[in-house]
């Protein structure tokens, strides 16, 4: 399902989705709660009868597919490990435990509609195994969602229909010790704590869809604690969020413990709002010595995305991690903001800028963080978006505190980020925000920062001729006016040529009469449409007779590149260019 676009427009106070506590859940219309307590009941699942599916690819309730001649009910789990597919459609089914793929087999599981309900289910328990979710309602009860559990498995899941449910009564792990994958592209989906790569590597994909975590935190490489630090596996996750909708209960921890942890986010929402202090945590490192926890990031790409926390946003807030980095990665003019009502700390963390397809101008500007602000508003948009999206609103927390921001950056990185010549980046910070410049620091009158006095410069100019405010950077001969002298000022002493020169080569001479005449904006009627390379010499957007009274009096015509003393025109030059002027009046009466 596309998701639309939110733009954060600060509406009137809408108190009616806040919510206290980490541990409410949220209703999707279905009682998927008294299923996983009715679940929960059924025993432990190391004593469940194992269920073994026989069949190739068929119906997951066609009794023949099964070992035992039925499908597997209460205190059973079902085993698919032979390579075939179990598809589920129209039924409803409640069993212990739901196992795919154990060690050197595989299997697949599908469903398109319908109630599957179970304990526990595994998708990569040692083997590799498929699961796709596509309709209906998959709800685990009391036990968790594992994709790739024990060391070799390779699990990959599958969500997508906009009317689907997928919930877990407890953790969704991907990759605890195995390689997990999520492919989350529509519907709805609920858990408590949500680790992406435990000791193993975890992947989660999300194009659309909610998710609405119920309890606990998003841990994007865990790693487990330093006593677990014997237990084998990259302890590697990655969470890539390009649409759709996540809100967490508590915190978004990137690098949870002692793994790697990296968010990329490109559009979407993220709303890190279910706790009065979810923060977002680069580089959390909680149980871990300092320096062992992993190399840490949160990507933003571009400014489709919205990101809004209740607590904070702390970057190796315990001095555990190898690294925490900050990437942003620069497409456009504008770029997605953090918003934190709690404050932020970037004291400890590094700051990677990286250029996508754009090349920044002069005085380009950025603001990357910003702090202490009520979000009030912004959480109504989200909850507007969601709606108009198809799903239930979300319930937020209030802030507990509204805090400032605390930094600089320990680093910053720019070897991805090269500006053309003259301009420089700069990162600027006040009590409430983080700022990214692009500051010219090139030849006087390169006011587009690229290294060159050219045609936009002078266009730039007589813009802010124009305009009439008089900015500063545009005065050149300082005497706090911006007028037609300063325009004369960059012709003539800073790009040493003459009012006239359209192709700016350093000389008026005819060659400049052709290439404005192909333009054929000469007295064409149109208001407003002429600028430098097409004959408005005199800055009034317009190429008419004017333009030619503004560049014979500079007095270059056809004298070379400029001389230390200007020569005026011979009559003979003056003589040439009425005859031009009455030629191309002509041609153009003939074509009309």
């Amino acid at each position: 399902m596309a998701q639309p676009a939110v733009s954060f427009t600060h509406p009137p106070t809408l108190t009616h989705h806040y919510r206290k506590g980490t541990q409410m859940r949220r209703s999707f219309g279905v009682s998927w709660l008294i299923a996983a307590a009715m679940l929960t009941t059924q025993g432990n699942i190391s004593q469940a009868q194992n269920v073994i599916w026989t069949g190739d690819t068929g119906s997951f309730v066609d009794g023949g597919n099964w070992s035992t001649g039925s499908v597997p009910d209460f205190g059973e789990t079902a085993l698919i490990n032979n390579g075939g597919t179990a598809q589920f459609a129209d039924d409803f089914v409640e069993m212990q435990l739901l196992k795919l793929g154990q060690s050197g087999s595989s299997g697949n599981f599908e469903q398109s509609s319908g109630q599957f309900n179970a304990n526990g289910a595994i998708f990569g328990d040692g083997g590799s195994a498929n699961g796709s979710i596509t309709g209906g309602e998959f709800i685990i009860g009391g036990d968790s969602i594992h994709v790739g559990l024990l060391p070799g498995g390779v699990g990959v899941l599958n969500i997508s229909g906009s009317d689907t449910v997928v919930a877990s009564g407890d953790d969704f792990q991907l990759g605890r010790e195995g390689t997990g994958t999520l492919n989350f592209s529509g519907g709805f989906l609920h858990a408590g704590y949500t680790v992406i790569g435990k000791f193993g590597t975890g992947v989660w994909n999300q194009t659309g869809g909610l998710f609405d975590q119920d309890f606990g935190d998003i841990e994007i490489g865990d790693g487990g604690r330093d006593d677990q630090a014997g237990t084998g596996g990259p302890r590697t996750g990655t969470m890539n969020i390009d649409g759709g909708f996540v809100q967490t209960a508590d915190s978004i921890a990137i690098g949870n413990r002692r793994g790697d942890g990296a968010v990329s986010i490109t559009d979407g929402i993220l709303a890190v709002t279910g706790n009065a202090t979810s923060s977002i945590l680069i580089g959390r490192g909680m149980d871990t010595t300092p320096g062992a926890g992993g190399v840490n990031s949160l990507r933003i790409k571009g400014d489709a995305a919205k990101i809004v926390a209740t607590g904070s946003l702390l970057m190796d807030p315990n001095q555990a991690v190898q690294s925490a980095t900050l990437i942003e990665e620069i497409t456009g003019p504008s770029q997605t903001t953090i918003y934190a009502a709690g404050g932020a700390d970037v004291g400890n963390g590094t700051l990677k800028v990286e250029l996508n397809g754009y090349t920044p101008k002069a005085n380009d500007s950025w603001v990357l963080v910003q702090v202490g602000l009520d979000i009030d508003g912004m959480l109504g948009d989200i909850d507007a978006a969601v709606e108009a999206a198809g799903y239930e609103p979300m319930q937020h927390a209030f802030p507990e505190n509204f805090g400032e921001l605390v930094g600089p950056f320990a680093d910053t990185d720019f070897s991805g980020a090269s500006l053309p010549a003259g301009l420089s980046w700069e990162v600027s910070y006040t009590a409430d925000s983080i700022i990214l410049n692009v500051v010219g620091t090139g030849a006087t009158g390169d006011f587009d920062g690229n290294g060159v006095l050219d045609a936009n410069d002078i266009n730039l100019l007589s813009a802010a001729v124009r305009a009439g405010n008089n900015p500063s950077e545009y005065d050149l001969n300082g005497d706090n006016a911006v007028n037609q002298t300063d325009r004369d000022v960059w012709v003539n002493d800073l790009k040493k040529t003459y009012m006239g020169d359209s192709n700016l080569d350093g000389q008026f001479d005819s060659s400049d009469f052709v290439f404005v005449f192909q333009a054929g904006q000469y007295e064409d009627g149109v208001a407003g449409n002429s600028n430098w390379e097409t004959g408005d010499w005199n800055g009034d957007t317009e190429f008419d007779s004017s333009d030619f009274v503004t560049a014979f009096q500079n007095g270059g015509f056809e004298n070379g590149p400029r001389a230390a003393v200007a020569a005026v025109p011979e009559p003979a030059s003056i003589t040439l260019v009425g005859m031009i002027l009455l030629c191309w009046g002509a041609l153009r009466r003939r074509c009309v």
